[in-house]
């Protein structure tokens, strides 16, 4: 006679998911790991290009250094020549990793998008910490640079609303927020700027869309010094 396979114990679903939420926790800080070992990289060879250029090494030399890499290591195709200005410049912007943006958190493709897109340094750390926080796709952080929101996000004070919200922050950096009180009272239609608060941290949001109680916000940037008395 078959053995009858016994039923699952009773918090089977609860452990299996706590399992998974292990997997990808485990996946996820071993992404950032290399991550980080890599921009280690990238900035050991921007240093070299940086003092080969401080003595002055000619364009050859550095067209050289660059095609005997990838010679070597072949597989490496972040080893490109275009690729090597970029470690340059990021060595330049960020020469000093203690005191950077969590870049480790940020994919390539984005730090290359932030060293084209914005001169000023303050700025770009800004919008390399909203990145990060926010979880902004390429294509959102694109959006965001290209609209320029460190110039559109106003005052505290121009906020038309302080708006009281449970946080539910999305991979793009939206937020789907159900309200709990908007003060003083008023309608809120789509591109409003509100100031949301969840405790003491208030961010600047701009409003997506409205349905009933529940605002789709877009957030700027965070203002953790605003009072959250209304």
């Amino acid at each position: 006679m078959a053995a009858t396979a016994s039923p699952p114990p009773t918090d089977y679903e609860h452990l299996l998911v706590d399992l998974q939420r292990q997997v990808q926790a485990s996946q996820l800080a071993g992404m950032r790991a290399a991550n980080a070992e890599m921009l280690n990289l990238f900035r050991a060879i921007g240093r070299t290009l940086l003092q080969g250029r401080n003595d002055d090494w000619s364009a050859e030399v550095i067209e050289r250094l660059g095609a005997d890499l990838r010679a070597r290591f072949p597989q490496m195709t972040s080893l490109s020549a275009v690729n090597l200005r970029y470690m340059q410049k990021f060595t330049e912007a960020w020469p000093d990793p203690a005191a950077t943006p969590p870049l480790d958190a940020l994919p390539w493709g984005h730090i290359r998008l932030l060293l084209d897109k914005v001169d000023d340094s303050t700025v770009r750390d800004r919008y390399a910490v909203a990145a990060v926080r926010y979880g902004w796709s390429y294509d959102v952080l694109l959006h965001q640079l290209l609209g320029r929101t460190h110039h559109t996000a106003p005052p505290r004070d121009a906020a038309k609303a302080r708006v009281q919200v449970d946080f539910h922050l999305s991979p793009d950096g939206s937020t789907l927020a159900q309200t709990s009180g908007v003060s003083p009272p008023v309608a809120l239609a789509a591109g409003d700027l509100v100031e949301a608060h969840d405790g003491d941290i208030a961010r600047l949001a701009v409003v997506d869309s409205v349905e009933g109680e529940v605002l789709s916000l877009t957030v700027l940037w965070d203002t953790p010094d605003a009072s959250t008395s209304s």
